[in-house]
Formats: structure tokens, C-alpha cells, sequence
């Protein structure tokens, strides 16, 4: 799996630093999916109840003679075993576009994976006509978050497109604001300490990969009323980040 962004840092909430290496960083940032994560998702918390049971259904033998402690525990994991594999998805797919773009090697890919990566092929030939840069964490000082894109293309109908690929069942519309937070960075910043202006994006693509050689490209309209619901999460993030923890002062309890 892979090991994550480069320039991304934390273990419970993604962080990003700028610049890297050094002790005092001028950006210690949320990330555009932590920030994301505040939003609602009632179908999050049904989805990974059914992935709890349906472990727990099929695998009976692994957990009924465990402490129940360690039941628990194995159960209560199992949404995040299915999590695992869509980043193994990922990383195979972003290898293997990346490999294409460049004409390098082509990398060793689990075949069950290679339909994914056929999806994300064919969607290069049929619409991509330059790759300006893969897999790059975007920045925005004034805002005060980063987040990775898996591209930025310039299409066949000559317009530029921040890209993501989306390997879950479906493309849901948070995904609109992923691409509207990334549009709208102020700066690209690699690894090594160096930057890159941010290239004008038309539009946001989501690429669906279903898993079975095809894709669905969805096109995000990029717009001030996107951004806009998107600072609004970052402000929940302030507050969660900045605040919440010390909202109380003075804490007077009943003497009986």
C-alpha cells in the first residue's frame, strides 16, 4: 500500500508541512480530505455497519471462541480491511499511469488489480492529450490547507482538468469539492523544497474505475459557490483543530 503523500504527516488527521525538513515549518496544514471529513455522511456509518456484519457472517470460525475483548476488535476492523485494498487499487493505478505518461517500465501490478489499471489507460487514450504533472500536493497559504491531485491534464479539447481517481463504488459529490479545494491552491511544492505555479484549471474530472477495464469521467463546473461551501468546512476544521478542546473554562459542580 501505499505510504502516502510525501509532504503529509499525522496519524489521525492528515497534516501537511512546508516547507520539508525542518523543525519550524511555516505551513502545518489540514488536509483537503480531513477537512472534507466533516461533512455528514450518514451513508459512511450504514456502510461500514454492513461491513462489520457481513464479516462477522462469513468468518464465524475466525472470532467465536476469542476473548470478548479481541472480538471485538477483529470486528469492529473490518471496514478498514476493504480500505486497504482500494489503496492497493490506487497505488497500482497511479504506478502504472504514471509509467505510461513517462514511456517508462511498465511496473509489476497484481493481476487483480490490472483491470483497474486498463479503466485508467483507456481513459488516457481516449481524452488525454499532455500530462502536466501526477500525483502533486497543491497548497493555499491564505486558506490554510493542501491536499494531493492524482493529475492535472490537459484534455483533447484543449482544456485543463484537475483529476482524481475514484476507485469506490461510486463517484459521490463531495468529490466536487475535492476538486474546487485543489483548483483553487496557490502553489505546487514537491519534496525537495521547490515550487511550481498552479496551472489554470477549466475544470474538475472525477475518473470513476470500476474494476472491470472501463471508466466514467465526470466533470466537476469549478465555481466561487463550490470554494465557497469548501471554507466552510475549513472553518469547522478551525474550530475542531484550534478551539474545541478549550471552549469550557470554569467548570462549577453540585455539592451533594
Amino acid at each position: 500500500m501505499s505510504p502516502g503523500p510525501a509532504l503529509a504527516r499525522g496519524k489521525t488527521g492528515r497534516r501537511y508541512v512546508w516547507p520539508p525538513g525542518t523543525d519550524k515549518p511555516e505551513l502545518v496544514v489540514p488536509s483537503v480530505t480531513t477537512i472534507l471529513g466533516n461533512m455528514n455522511k450518514p451513508a459512511l456509518v450504514n456502510w461500514a455497519a454492513k461491513e462489520v456484519a457481513t464479516y462477522a457472517v462469513d468468518n464465524i470460525p475466525s472470532w467465536e471462541n476469542l476473548p470478548p475483548g479481541d472480538a471485538v476488535d477483529l470486528l469492529k476492523r473490518a471496514p478498514y480491511r476493504n480500505m486497504t485494498r482500494k489503496g492497493d487499487i490506487g497505488t497500482a493505478v497511479h504506478a502504472a499511469v504514471e509509467a505510461t505518461a513517462s514511456e517508462g517500465d511498465a511496473p509489476t501490478i497484481d493481476p487483480d488489480l490490472l483491470p483497474y489499471v486498463a479503466g485508467a489507460i483507456q481513459f488516457f487514450e481516449d481524452m488525454v492529450e499532455t500530462v502536466l504533472f501526477l500525483e502533486v500536493t497543491i497548497f493555499n497559504r491564505t486558506f490554510e490547507y493542501a491536499g494531493t491531485t492524482d493529475a492535472i491534464l490537459i484534455l483533447k479539447d484543449g482544456r485543463t482538468a484537475m483529476t482524481d481517481w475514484k476507485t469506490s463504488k461510486n463517484i459521490y459529490p463531495e468529490v466536487a469539492l475535492q476538486l474546487q479545494a485543489y483548483a483553487a491552491g496557490e502553489f505546487i511544492g514537491f519534496p525537495d523544497g521547490t515550487t511550481k505555479d498552479l496551472p489554470k484549471a477549466d475544470i474538475g474530472l472525477a475518473v470513476h474505475l470500476p474494476g472491470d477495464t472501463t471508466y466514467t469521467a465526470k466533470e466537476v463546473p469549478l465555481s466561487d459557490r463550490l470554494f465557497r461551501t469548501f471554507v466552510a468546512l475549513r472553518t469547522i476544521q478551525s474550530w475542531k483543530d484550534n478551539y474545541e478542546a478549550d471552549c469550557f473554562t470554569n467548570v462549577h459542580k453540585s455539592s451533594t
